[in-house]
């Protein structure tokens, strides 16, 4: 495996309004999870934690804590932030079957939604936007396996399904930097980049990043 550098470049303005930033290893690990999802797997996220055809990791420190080599994606804007509002309709189909597959648990099961009032009326999102002239990441991994699972990932960042940071092409080129990749979530006892500042954060190590179990105290580049 050796030093990469991966760049996007994107053909509508992206939404980045999370507390979680894009890291490679997520959009590899999503790639791999389609894939086995494809493939009947009835645990794709588990399949995808293991990722060592793609990418190399990191030792791990004292407490057990470890990380691929691959870091966050850093975005150079194009334009200045722009602000977009969005009515979100209620959505009786995706209502009823969470209901009735159990993922809402509820005292009293309802065969109705009522869209003119109260909660489940429609509403607006209030967003900001950016067009990017690209997103950079960099990793210590396999090119060709990387450029293959790569080609799964439609767009960067929320709302992709509304049409936001559609991907138009990427490229996986060597890379000279061999330390680039640790501009991301770390584990306290890692050394970081030595040219990057890091504060103290709660946060995951290994995607899925948005899911609320299994934080742990992580040190964070300060430029996401």
């Amino acid at each position: 495996m050796q030093a990469l550098e991966v760049t996007f470049k994107l053909c509508s303005p992206v939404v980045l309004e999370s507390d979680y930033p894009t890291h490679l290893d997520g959009l590899l690990a999503a790639s791999v999870a389609e894939e086995a999802q494809e493939f009947g797997s009835d645990t794709p996220w588990q399949d995808a934690d293991d990722l060592s055809h793609l990418l190399e990791r990191t030792d791990a420190d004292s407490t057990g804590a470890w990380v691929w080599k691959a870091s966050a994606l850093r975005f150079t804007p194009a334009t200045e932030r722009f602000f977009t509002s969005i009515v979100r309709r209620c959505e009786p189909e995706a209502f009823m079957h969470a209901m009735d597959s159990g993922v809402m648990n509820m005292r009293r099961p309802r065969n109705y939604l009522s869209g003119s009032g109260g909660q489940d009326r429609g509403y607006f999102l209030l967003h900001s936007y950016q067009w990017m002239e690209s997103a950079t990441a960099w990793c210590i991994g396999d090119a060709n396996e990387i450029q293959a699972a790569l080609q799964r990932i439609r767009y960067l960042g929320k709302m992709g399904r509304n049409g936001f940071g559609m991907v138009e092409s990427f490229s996986v080129a060597p890379g000279s930097n061999t330390e680039a990749w640790r501009r991301r979530f770390l584990p306290v006892g890692l050394e970081g980049e030595g040219d990057t500042q890091y504060e103290p954060a709660t946060r995951r190590l290994h995607a899925p990043y948005w899911k609320k179990t299994g934080l742990a105290q992580v040190k964070a580049p300060v430029f996401i």
